[in-house]
């Protein structure tokens, strides 16, 4: 798929994530900066009517998505002056920990579109907004509601251990359920820094603990 057609479908999924029933969901006042009802539709409605290239600012203010290298330390982004959201992967909509990004760029979208300067309380404001998504997201998850991608394990790895531990704090409990434990060892047996022999008991009597991401310490003589 040609990178303007994977644009295109990420803009309409972007736009439907938006659309959803957690995103009218979100409105509040944070400071100086203000997330009214209904302000994900318009971004997703703006984001709908964009041409492939979005041009200018007036009141007609259609949104474009970009895939593209993002900053260091960042890996979505809006730009004010050309009305573009952009993503670091055609796929960047995929999973929750990755949604939750998707509606704080959206949010300083919505700061654009009322024509208020920029601020720090606007930053906070999309930070409290992508938590809030994750908040309602995560209880979905709890609950049974939402199943993410099956083949994005880490993603469903981060997610569940996050459910895990919200229901330990709401129980007051110190002990990680049998039907806890199971899945979340389910998922880190399937995660791929963590397959082969790296929980074998030979491999650990010889090499003891080894970071699955960086490197294999070398074996004890």
């Amino acid at each position: 798929m040609a990178d303007e057609d994977k644009g295109f479908a990420l803009r309409r999924r972007v736009a439907s994530l938006l659309l959803s029933d957690t995103c009218n969901r979100i409105f509040f006042t944070c400071g100086a900066a203000s997330v009214p009802p209904g302000s994900y539709s318009n971004v997703a409605l703006a984001l709908l009517s964009a041409p492939s290239k979005a041009k200018g600012k007036g009141d007609d203010r259609p949104i474009s998505v970009k895939i593209e290298k993002q900053p260091k330390g960042a890996d979505a982004s809006y730009a004010q002056k050309e009305n573009l959201l952009s993503f670091s992967d055609s796929a960047f909509d995929k999973g929750l920990m990755n949604q939750h990004k998707v509606v704080h760029e959206a949010t300083h979208a919505i700061f654009d579109y009322q024509k208020s300067p920029f601020s720090i309380d606007q930053e906070a404001a999309a930070f409290v907004a992508g938590g809030m998504y994750l908040a309602r997201e995560l209880d979905k998850v709890k609950k049974g509601v939402r199943t993410d991608d099956p083949n994005d394990i880490g993603g469903m790895l981060m997610v569940q251990s996050v459910v895990i531990g919200i229901e330990l704090w709401e129980s007051n409990s110190n002990v990680v359920s049998v039907k806890q434990m199971a899945l979340i060892k389910d998922l880190i047996k399937k995660y791929p820094p963590y397959g082969g022999d790296y929980f074998d008991p030979d491999r650990i009597k010889n090499d003891g603990f080894r970071p699955p991401f960086a490197f294999r310490w070398p074996r004890k003589k």
